[in-house]
């Protein structure tokens, strides 16, 4: 009966082992890896495929994402990655004055940041008061 019970114990043990080393394996993905600072039709941002040279794989274990740094809505700094940590969305080159970063970031599948950021209205009222802006200024200015 006690080695029973010390049976019973030692299995105990070594299922909260094999419990505890299953929680701490971390989930492991594959990412796009690749930027272009001006380029938009750089293979980074219209077409990420890994048959491309210019788009690698990068193996992660945080989360994918997919970045753009704005100004005035023209996009430049484009990059596609690993975030290792924590990746958070954000959305501020959305702005009114379409300035800032977008990122979104992704860990549903292997290759998930493939998405890209579409076009905005914004891009074409910001043309239009540059536009308008820059026509003042010569009238000011005769």
């Amino acid at each position: 009966m006690k080695n029973l019970l010390l049976l019973g114990i030692f299995i105990q043990i070594l299922n909260g082992i094999s419990m505890a080393s299953e929680g701490d394996t971390a989930k492991v993905m594959n990412c796009l890896m690749c930027s272009s600072m001006i380029d938009s039709e750089h293979a980074c941002v219209i077409n990420p495929d890994l048959n491309n040279p210019d788009v690698n794989e990068q193996s992660c274990t945080g989360q994918c994402f997919v970045e753009q740094n704005t100004v005035f809505g023209w996009g430049f700094n484009f990059k596609r990655g690993c975030q290792s940590g924590s990746c958070v969305d954000d959305e501020s080159c959305s702005s009114l004055v379409q300035s800032g970063t977008c990122r979104k970031c992704c860990d549903d599948a292997d290759y998930c940041n493939t998405m890209g950021f579409g076009g905005s209205p914004m891009l074409v009222i910001n043309f239009v008061l540059m536009t308008c802006m820059v026509t003042l200024v010569g009238v000011l200015t005769v």
